[in-house]
C-alpha cells in the first residue's frame, strides 16, 4: 500500500509538471512569435523608405506590387489610375555667381506621355522659396524682386510679381550667401522649387496627383496621373459605396470648408448605424476613454470518479486505509512563484514526493512555495520609448523681410536637430547626421523651453541704442 499510494502521488505530481512545461512551451512561443511579427512589420514599414517603397508604391504605381509581410506572396493593388510617363520636369542650370541663370519647367498637361507645356523663368533665380523665388542682381543681394508661382485653369505654370510677406521658407543661393550653395545642395533646390511649382498646379487643377518623385544634379521629375480618370474604390467595395465622387474629392481641394460640411454629414448619417466605421470607432473603449472592460464569470466542471470494487480475504492483525481524500490549491504569488497547498487525508498525512519537486518547506497553514507539485519571466518594460538625437550640418541662408540670414547672424553654419526612435536599440541615423545622444530615454525638456522663449522673444520689437543692425553672435 505505501507504494501504491506513493505511484499514485507522483502521477499527480508528473500531470502538474506536464501542465506547468506547457504553459512555458506555450508562452515562449507566443513571445517569440510576437517579436517576430514586430521585427518584420517594421522592416516593412518602419522607415519612410521603407514605406514609400512597400506601400506607398505599390498603391499607386502599377509596376510595383504589394507583397504580405514575409514577403513571400506579390499581388497588384492599385488605387488610381496608371500613371503618365512623366508629369512635371524641371532643369536648373547654375551660373558662376551662384544664381540660377536657367529654369525650364515641362509639363504633360493630360497625362499622355507627351509634353503639351514648356515654361522658362524670365530672371535670375537668386533665392528659392516654398511657392516662389527672389531675383536680386546677379551675385548679390541688391534689387530683389519676389515671385509667386502660379497657373491658369489647364494647369500651365507661370509666375506673377508678388510681395515678399507672399512668399514662404525663403532662402538665398547665389554667391553673396555662400559659394556653390546650388551645387552642393541641388536635391534641395529642385524639391523645394518643383514642390513650389506642384503646388500652384494643384491650386488651379487639382486632378493632378503625384505618384512617385525622381531626382539627378539639376533635373527632378514628378510621376503622377489625373485623378477625374481614375474610379473610386466604391467600385470595387460595396462596403463603400457611399464614398464621395472623385469631382467631390477634389472639390474640397478647391473650397476646404466643404470638407467639414461633408464631415458631419457622414458623422450624423453613420451615427446610428452599428455596421458603419464611424460608430464602430466612436463606440470604441478608446474613443470612451476606457482603460479595458471587465467580465466576471462562473466555470464549473462537473468531474466524474469510476470505482472499482475487490474482495479479498485476509487474516492476521494488520489493518489497511480504503478512504483516501486529496485537496489540491495552487496560487501565484509573482510571475515566477507559485505557491501550493495540498490535504491528503490519508492515514501517513501529506503524501508527496519532495525529493523530486522544487518545494519550499510549508507554512503553518501548509501552503508551499514553488520556485522554478522553469516559469517564463515577464520581460522587463522601459519606461520610455529609447530614441536618439542626431544633427546634420547645413548652410543656413534664409531670407526674411529684412534680408538674408548670413547678414545677421556669424557665423551663417547651422545644424537640423532631429529625434529619432530607435529601432532594435541601434540609431537609424541618415546619411549625413552626426549622433548627439545614442539610444536611451531622452529628456530635452530644458531645451524644448529655451527654444521656445527665444521663439518668444524674437517675437517682440528689438531696439538698438547704436541704432544699428548687429549680427547675432
Amino acid at each position: 500500500m505505501p507504494f501504491v499510494r506513493w505511484s499514485r502521488s507522483t502521477a499527480h505530481s508528473l500531470l502538474l509538471a506536464t501542465l506547468l512545461w506547457s504553459s512555458v512551451a506555450l508562452a515562449l512561443d507566443g513571445k517569440t512569435a510576437g517579436q517576430d511579427a514586430g521585427r518584420a512589420v517594421l522592416r516593412n514599414f518602419g522607415t519612410r523608405d521603407a514605406f514609400n517603397r512597400n506601400l506607398s508604391q505599390p498603391l499607386t504605381d502599377p509596376a510595383a506590387s504589394l507583397k504580405t509581410i514575409d514577403g513571400v506572396t506579390s499581388f497588384q493593388a492599385n488605387l488610381t489610375a496608371p500613371s503618365s510617363a512623366k508629369f512635371l520636369e524641371l532643369l536648373i542650370q547654375p551660373s558662376g555667381t551662384g544664381d540660377l541663370q536657367q529654369v525650364l519647367i515641362s509639363q504633360d498637361l493630360n497625362t499622355d506621355g507627351a509634353i503639351d507645356n514648356v515654361h522658362v523663368a524670365p530672371n535670375l533665380v537668386s533665392g528659392v522659396c516654398a511657392n516662389g523665388y527672389i531675383s536680386c542682381n546677379a551675385g548679390s543681394w541688391n534689387n530683389c524682386l519676389p515671385f509667386r508661382w502660379t497657373s491658369d485653369a489647364a494647369g500651365r505654370i507661370t509666375e506673377a510679381p508678388a510681395a515678399i510677406t507672399d512668399l514662404g521658407g525663403c532662402y538665398c543661393i547665389n554667391s553673396s550667401c555662400g559659394s556653390n550653395l546650388v551645387w552642393m545642395n541641388s536635391a534641395i533646390v529642385l524639391k523645394d522649387l518643383g514642390g513650389g511649382i506642384v503646388n500652384a498646379v494643384h491650386d488651379s487643377n487639382p486632378d493632378f496627383t503625384i505618384t512617385s518623385v525622381v531626382t539627378d544634379l539639376t533635373t527632378i521629375s514628378y510621376f503622377g496621373q489625373v485623378t477625374g480618370k481614375a474610379a473610386t474604390a466604391a467600385n470595387s467595395v460595396a462596403a463603400l459605396a457611399g464614398s464621395p465622387a472623385i469631382a467631390t474629392l477634389t472639390g474640397y481641394y478647391r473650397n476646404w470648408p466643404l470638407l467639414s460640411a461633408g464631415r458631419d454629414a457622414t458623422a450624423l448619417s453613420q451615427a446610428n448605424d452599428p455596421t458603419s466605421l464611424y460608430y464602430l470607432v466612436a463606440n470604441s473603449g478608446a474613443a470612451r476613454q476606457a482603460q479595458g472592460k471587465l467580465t466576471t464569470c462562473i466555470i464549473d466542471r462537473v468531474g466524474q470518479i469510476s470505482t472499482t470494487v475487490t474482495p479479498y480475504t485476509d487474516s492476521g492483525t494488520g489493518s489497511i486505509c480504503t478512504d483516501h481524500f486529496l485537496y489540491m490549491r495552487i496560487r501565484q504569488v509573482t510571475d515566477s512563484v507559485y505557491r501550493l497547498q495540498i490535504l491528503d487525508t490519508s492515514p501517513l498525512g501529506l503524501i508527496f514526493p519532495h525529493n523530486n519537486c522544487v518545494l519550499q518547506p510549508a507554512d503553518p497553514d501548509g501552503w508551499h512555495t514553488i520556485k522554478d507539485i522553469v516559469l517564463p519571466q515577464r520581460d522587463p518594460v522601459a519606461t520610455c520609448e529609447p530614441a536618439c538625437k542626431t544633427r546634420q550640418a547645413k548652410l543656413d541662408t534664409q531670407v526674411t523681410t529684412t534680408g538674408t540670414v548670413t547678414e545677421m547672424r556669424v557665423p551663417a553654419q547651422s545644424y537640423d536637430i532631429f529625434y529619432r526612435s530607435c529601432v532594435d536599440n541601434v540609431c537609424p541615423a541618415e546619411a549625413g547626421e552626426e549622433i548627439l545622444k545614442e539610444c536611451q530615454c531622452l529628456n530635452e525638456f530644458v531645451e524644448a523651453g529655451a527654444t521656445l522663449q527665444a521663439l518668444r522673444l524674437a517675437g517682440k520689437d528689438s531696439i538698438c541704442s547704436s541704432n544699428q543692425k548687429k549680427p547675432m553672435q
